[in-house]
């Protein structure tokens, strides 16, 4: 990975890009959050809410 700072091309390895974002990453979620529950969930209720959405105004596909 290159980044450009102050001027300067800062070379990064994929492990130590992987590392940076994976630090990130844990500074917004809690330890024991399972992400991709919580994806599916979200998207389960959106679907619901456009299939009620669907019927409420007459549509039937």
């Amino acid at each position: 990975m290159a980044e450009l700072v102050d001027g300067e091309v800062h070379l990064t390895t994929p492990d130590a890009a992987l590392d940076r974002a994976r630090a990130i990453f844990r500074e917004y979620v809690a330890p024991g959050t399972e992400i991709a529950d919580e994806v599916i969930a979200d998207r389960r209720e959106e679907n619901d809410r456009d299939l009620g959405n669907r019927s409420a105004e007459g549509e039937t596909s």
